[in-house]
């Protein structure tokens, strides 16, 4: 890779999304020969991986996006969106949206606004084909369902994650539209799939519940062939316990959007 120190002023040279890039792809070949060879191999792939994720972080927000959507979910481990900066942005956004981020702020537990916009983001992030910035055709089918008629809109600061806010430029870009508009259709997009994770969950509600009552029936059948204190009773009622601590962590989501705990008990 070439040099990237100047000779003006002695000031090193910001580096190009396309070195970035080659130091990522030198990173990953040096760790697939690593599983061949010695430490020295695995010493370089090291040394080129951490040098890509500290070259990312000197990269205009909306090269960096692009990056880490093309190069795959390696890169985003290296480089995790949420180690980015918080950008103090100001656009037009419909008054409806602010009322449903706090509709996601309530289902998905995320304490501030900047939380939820983020979420709703990484989530439209993710259903985007990698290379979303040369499939307008795509993108469009994906959120055109779910983009705003013309209506009253306001100019209101928010704080979002930098490559969150690349992103809305992005597609607001390529669509045409205002990123009041984009953000409107990620929201959507968002409360829509939490509308069906619901029902998918009242239906395993239903599942869990009946066998949350066949487990109580068991554990009575149990109780009178084996003693008292069988160990047997006693961590088959621990089992029970978890599955009733279970079903009523689904109930208290579908009524009360209470998220779910994946490790409660």
């Amino acid at each position: 890779m070439r040099n990237r120190k100047t000779t003006v002023k002695g000031l090193q040279k910001s580096p190009t999304p396309a070195e970035v890039v080659m130091l990522f792809f030198e990173g990953f070949e040096a760790a697939s020969s690593a599983k061949e060879s010695g430490t020295a191999v695995r010493e370089v792939a090291t040394a080129k991986l951490q040098e890509f994720a500290k070259q990312m972080k000197e990269l205009e927000p909306r090269d960096a996006l692009h990056i880490l959507c093309a190069a795959g979910p390696l890169a985003r481990q290296l480089v995790p969106f949420d180690t980015f900066p918080t950008k103090k942005v100001r656009f037009n956004v419909f008054p409806a949206s602010m009322e449903k981020v706090e509709r996601v702020a309530k289902a998905c537990g995320t304490k501030t606004k900047k939380g939820s916009i983020d979420t709703v983001l990484e989530f439209l992030c993710n259903g985007l084909p990698l290379d979303y910035w040369n499939r307008k055709a795509e993108v469009a089918a994906l959120l055109s369902d779910h983009l705003p008629s013309a209506g009253h809109t306001t100019p209101v600061s928010l704080a979002m994650n930098a490559l969150w806010y690349a992103l809305l430029q992005d597609l607001a870009e390529l669509l045409g539209e205002s990123q009041g508009a984009v953000l409107e259709a990620a929201i959507e997009m968002w409360l829509t799939n939490e509308e069906m994770r619901k029902a998918k969950r009242k239906e395993a509600l239903k599942i869990i519940t009946e066998f949350e009552s066949q487990a109580d029936d068991i554990e009575v059948h149990l109780e009178k062939i084996l003693d008292g204190d069988d160990p047997i009773c006693s961590r088959f009622g621990i089992a029970t316990v978890v599955l009733m601590n279970l079903r009523m962590a689904i109930e208290a989501n579908i009524n009360e959007d209470v998220p779910i705990d994946p490790h409660g008990w």
